[in-house]
């Protein structure tokens, strides 16, 4: 006994090991198939360097009404009445009042000065020119603004191609707002393309869209000192009411001209952009006569409208973040642009090109003195032209073209008719994962189920018995790149009708009595009671036949998850443990018995 205890001890501390040192094997290598990701350097550009179609129309660049706007972001568009200067905007979010992608823009500075509001203090005629009215006035006041200069001016810098170009004009939303008229005491409507904003006497803020419901605070919108031109009329008929950031909104009389003062009488509207054709927004430059441009982007520069190049013979470009490499592949001079950040300042990275052409991370890095690699997936990349004539600008985005690895399940064979499936294994990240192709055709998605770990594919039987025999590729494709292998088909040409070694593949219709060779098997019910060679086999269900080179119908673990396989080692070896201390223990009481 006390040997039997001894050798058990002993069996124990073994096992103990064994486990101890599978347990520190997973731990230390986080499980065997796990993929570390690679250290990121860099971030996205920001948003008010770099804005999305659905940034400029969603929240992101919409004003508090308290001067607490979590962004500011600005566009060039246009330019002034001297029809030289660019015009910059605001980015104001989404007009819900107006279909379609769009944003409403408040012009960041002057589209013009010196301007009154009308150079008459008479009252006019009305005109349906004016305004729509649910009910037509006789006349209405100096200060109405339907009638009035400023609203003719703005109508005709809406027209002007010297200001705003036939492709400029085309973006350009006519928006509805609604006016007071004082003299009538009632409200009218009017629909431009440029229009004046609305006020009240005494407010600090001022309003802009269809319903008003955008709210500027004046303290965040427009520089100190200036003033310029509302809609609004004021009380008194011949005075309208101007916006003033030292003050709050005031009144001046309609054919007030203040000269000496440069900051008075100016015209700063709203419009709104159609965004359908828009792709995004940067504040990157191009790289036009220099064949490269490259530098950091200053806090506030305003951004430009990347219009959708498609059909514009611009080219293709793709990058593989792995390698660093960004190819061309174009047909004419193309402008390649390369956007990021790194710490706290924006850069871009611009480049003229003319033919194919490969642009490496390492060259971005020494054209900026950056101290750190750039990651290409973590920057915004695109070709793109500009139409000099009409002042708009067209890109193409990058696509990603970045070789991920098969680790699992390469190079797999299957049977027809068989139970099992095929599993394939990419390192590509679940939550990128698209779609999967098998001899260069898109597979139904009913045909393979997808789970994470990193990305697990599993072909359906049902689908692989439609696939003739021999070799075939298969192709797990992410959003951002894709991963290859093999895998062969099989005839299933097994003909056991003969074969008595093998009987206990019949599943139990077969009578094999005549094979001595098995006699001694009568345990099973089979009908294969005098096969004992292959007894063991008859143990296995088609649920659990694996397929040659094959996973289980079981889903995969995730990746990195092999604790099962740890235990069911430790259950074997304690299982191999307990069989021999029961062997040895038989042994002792045979020699004790001889004795």
């Amino acid at each position: 006994m006390k040997r039997l205890k001894h050798d058990f001890k002993k069996g124990m501390a073994f096992v103990l090991s064994l486990a101890m040192v599978a347990g520190l094997v997973s731990a230390m290598s986080g499980g065997a198939n796990k993929v570390q990701a690679a250290p990121v350097s860099g971030t996205e550009p920001s948003v008010s360097a770099y804005a999305t179609k659905t940034q400029l129309t969603d929240g992101t660049f919409a004003p508090n009404a308290e001067g607490t706007a979590d962004n500011y972001g600005k566009i060039v568009f246009g330019k002034k009445s001297d029809g030289t200067t660019a015009q910059e905007w605001y980015i104001l979010g989404k007009d819900q009042d107006v279909s379609g992608d769009n944003t409403i823009i408040f012009a960041a500075s002057p589209i013009s000065t010196g301007q009154k509001f009308d150079s008459s203090t008479n009252d006019k005629d009305f005109k349906p020119s004016f305004g729509v009215y649910e009910s037509e006035p006789s006349d209405v006041y100096p200060n109405h603004y339907g009638a009035s200069e400023l609203r003719a001016a703005l109508q005709g810098m809406a027209a002007n191609t010297d200001q705003f170009t036939t492709a400029e004009q085309g973006l350009m939303n006519a928006t509805t707002v609604k006016t007071n008229d004082t003299k009538n005491s009632t409200t009218y409507t009017t629909t431009d393309k440029l229009y004046a904003l609305q006020g009240n006497k005494d407010d600090d803020k001022l309003r802009a869209g269809t319903s008003d419901s955008t709210v500027l605070a004046m303290s965040s919108y427009w520089s100190k000192g200036s003033w310029f031109w509302l809609r609004s009329p004021h009380t008194d008929r011949d005075n309208a009411l101007v916006a003033y950031s030292s003050h709050k909104v005031f009144n001046g009389k309609v054919d007030e001209e203040r000269a000496n003062q440069p900051d008075s009488n100016l015209n700063q509207p709203a419009s709104n952009l159609k965004l359908s054709s828009v792709l995004f927004a940067s504040a990157a430059t191009a790289a036009s006569s220099d064949p490269v441009k490259s530098g950091t982007i200053a806090s506030g520069t305003a951004m430009t409208l990347r219009l959708d190049g498609t059909g514009k013979n611009i080219g293709t470009v793709t990058y593989n973040a792995t390698t660093g490499d960004i190819k061309v592949d174009t047909s004419q001079p193309v402008s390649l642009v390369v956007q990021g950040k790194n710490e706290a300042n924006d850069w871009y990275y611009s480049k003229q090109i003319a033919g194919p052409e490969t642009v490496n991370a390492s060259d971005i890095k020494s054209a900026l003195s950056l101290t750190s690699d750039i990651d290409l997936s973590a920057c915004k990349i695109w070709l793109e032209i500009t139409d000099s004539t009409e002042n708009v600008t067209y890109a193409i985005p990058a696509t990603p073209n970045n070789t991920y690895q098969i680790i699992d399940g390469s190079n797999s064979s299957w049977t027809h008719d068989s139970d099992g499936n095929i599993t394939i294994r990419g390192n590509g990240d679940f939550s990128k994962f698209s779609d999967v192709k098998v001899d260069g055709n898109l597979v139904d998605k009913n045909n393979y189920t997808v789970t994470e770990g990193s990305t697990i594919i599993t072909l359906k039987a049902s689908y692989l018995n439609t696939l003739s025999a021999g070799n075939h590729t298969v192709e797990i494709l992410w959003t951002d790149g894709s991963a290859n292998t093999t895998f062969t088909t099989k005839a299933n040409t097994a003909d056991n009708s003969n074969n008595n070694q093998n009987a206990n593949n019949n599943s139990g219709s077969s009578d094999n009595s005549n094979n001595n060779q098995n006699a001694n098997n009568n345990s099973s019910s089979s009908g294969n009671s005098n096969n004992n060679q292959n007894a063991n086999n008859n143990s296995n269900s088609s649920d659990d036949k694996p397929s040659s080179g094959t996973d289980k119908k079981d889903v995969a673990p995730e990746t990195g998850d092999n604790t099962p396989s740890v235990w069911l080692f430790i259950l074997s070896i304690l299982s191999g443990t307990g069989l021999i201390i029961t062997v040895k223990k038989r042994r002792e009481n045979l020699n004790s018995q001889k004795r």
